[in-house]
């Protein structure tokens, strides 16, 4: 299944006594990147969620963020610092004896004085939160999932249409082919009998260009090899399990770009005439990505500049 890298979950529950909320957002990244946030105190589950994560999710840049609230009365404990409470009352008698102050002094205010009352919460017993934190998590990122799922399903039938028109293309450049020898034939022998209007010249010169002009803009291979291409696409968007759409589309482009470079690049050198719908559709440059211009996608990968000579290696980047 297609899976876009684009996604978004949140889901809240209360368990034994904790409001937990997960809130998970997946963007486009190249490899996984993951950080999250945590209320203060609850550091430890960091590593865990982060275990967590690299099951769920190979690629993309993750952002979680976990909120834990307690929603019942949890089991507080009040200590008394009675040296430091000692320390308050002897100080401040000693400041009503020097200054004859009113020697007024309740339990009260001497509570009021920093650090005389120090409150302790019960420790949480961490596997048992990281429990529930986990069990959150898993419908949070289920959501997520499936709306990467559904995105990547909307891609998918985006991206079999744009195959559909480059084989369309495909169609009409082989419907073509055939007339633009014709035509080429037509033209020469037009020019013959210009230039030799007064005298016979060698028809068999004429038949030998034409099959070297045959030869030259012949596409039957790269045709050929583009359908195949479109197949192997298809049926690797049918495929189980295939992952990350952009691992996909670049399998797709990184044959298609050369192939269709190729095409292009013999409509152009010898001026083959189109239909208006279908020249519209072609790159102004023959080095440009064809995909790129009938699907949309840029998969990042250009042809050195001109056709390929005898014994030169294509290179791409």
């Amino acid at each position: 299944m297609i899976k876009s890298m684009t996604g978004y979950g949140r889901y809240e529950q209360t368990i034994d006594g904790w409001l937990i909320g997960v809130e998970v957002k997946s963007v486009n990244h190249r490899y996984l990147e993951y950080t999250a946030r945590f209320p203060k105190g609850y550091g430890f589950l960091e590593n865990k969620l982060k275990s967590f994560v690299q099951h769920k999710i190979a690629r993309g840049k993750v952002d979680v963020t976990v909120t834990i609230e307690h929603v019942c009365d949890t089991q507080l404990t009040v200590q008394v610092n009675e040296s430091l409470a000692r320390g308050y009352v002897q100080a401040l008698k000693t400041l009503a004896q020097q200054y004859h102050l009113n020697q007024e002094i309740d339990a009260v205010s001497i509570a009021n004085y920093p650090d005389v009352l120090t409150v302790y919460k019960e420790q949480e017993d961490e596997e048992v939160l990281w429990n529930a934190v986990q069990q959150v998590s898993e419908t949070a990122f289920c959501h997520m999932l499936e709306m990467r799922e559904q995105e990547g399903a909307n891609l998918k039938q985006d991206l079999l249409r744009r195959a559909d028109d480059i084989d369309r293309m495909v169609k009409e450049i082989e419907m073509r082919s055939p007339q633009t020898v014709e035509e080429y034939k037509q033209r020469l022998q037009a020019r013959m009998k210009e230039l030799f209007a007064d005298s016979e010249y060698n028809e068999s010169r004429l038949y030998t260009e034409l099959i070297l002009f045959t030869d030259k803009v012949s596409v039957a291979e790269e045709t050929v090899r583009l359908r195949s291409h479109i197949d192997q696409f298809r049926h690797i968007l049918g495929l189980k399990g295939i992952g990350d759409l952009k691992v996909t589309v670049r399998l797709f482009l990184h044959n298609k770009n050369y192939r269709g470079t190729e095409v292009i690049h013999k409509i152009r050198s010898y001026n083959v005439i189109f239909n208006d719908k279908f020249s519209s559709a072609l790159p102004s440059s023959p080095n440009l990505c064809t995909c790129k211009v009938v699907t949309g996608f840029d998969c990042g990968i250009r042809r050195n500049n001109g056709p390929k000579k005898q014994g030169e290696t294509h290179h791409y980047r």
